[in-house]
């Protein structure tokens, strides 16, 4: 009796472990990545502290303190004698593509012209996470 208990124990000690399934990583939230560039009520050849901006800058903060803009800042041409705004780029956190684009056009400087725009999915493959974690 003890030869079998003892066989069985060497038995089960010498098999292969089998480890238990990789967890699946934190589901990666979905980003859209709003694209702006000037639109045609734009002030053509002035700097963007000349352009009636005001509404925007607090729909972008109301944004950021909801917790649905990640980031967000204007793009600048520096193509020419001046450096000068020529659109901008927001990462988005949103339920659906639709919602983002809603987002976007109720956005104060689409709706005056200061600012056309394209909503694009952006699937993130890399991330440490922290910028991207769900709200809490």
């Amino acid at each position: 009796m003890r030869l079998a208990l003892a066989t069985a124990i060497l038995a089960l000690a010498a098999a292969p472990v089998v480890a238990e399934p990789a967890k699946p990583p934190a589901t990666i939230p979905t980003v859209y990545v709003i694209h702006y560039k000037t639109g045609p009520a734009w002030l053509a050849g002035k700097p963007l502290r000349d352009q009636p901006m005001g509404p925007h800058g607090a729909y972008m903060r109301k944004l950021f303190a909801e917790g649905r803009m990640l980031a967000a800042g204007p793009t600048v041409n520096t193509e020419g004698a001046a450096p000068l705004v020529d659109g901008g780029v927001i990462l988005l956190r949103a339920a659906s593509l639709d919602e983002a684009k809603a987002v976007m056009a109720a956005d104060p400087a689409v709706t005056a012209g200061l600012f056309v725009g394209e909503v694009r999915t952006w699937r993130v493959a890399f991330s440490k996470g922290e910028p991207l974690a769900p709200p809490t």
